[in-house]
């Protein structure tokens, strides 16, 4: 605070700038419709070639979210889950001992 914010305070707010006018696409330009930007994304970002050299192949996306969260519910380890490690509990069933056993 102090002497920045008294002379922030006194400045005028200046008026909003004007959106600068926008020019038309250069003549023999690709067409610009809705069409033609969903087929020039289409096919999507190339796939890359497995790397071979790599320990752990990670799968990700809502799909295997889901995939997940089925197995370790059907695995019964939510039974065993002891809760975050910021938990203030005391005692046996304190997560901070949970992964000690």
């Amino acid at each position: 605070k102090g002497e920045f914010q008294r002379a922030a305070k006194r400045r005028p707010i200046r008026e909003v700038l004007p959106i600068p006018p926008l020019r038309p696409p250069p003549v023999g330009h690709a067409s610009t419709t809705t069409a033609a930007a969903a087929a020039a994304f289409a096919a999507g970002p190339p796939l890359l070639p497995p790397e071979e050299r790599q320990l752990f192949h990670w799968r990700g996306g809502e799909s295997a979210a889901l995939e997940h969260l089925k197995n370790y519910m059907e695995s019964g380890s939510l039974a065993r889950y002891r809760g975050a490690t910021e938990s203030f509990a005391h005692g046996e069933d304190n997560p901070v001992n949970g992964g000690t056993r």
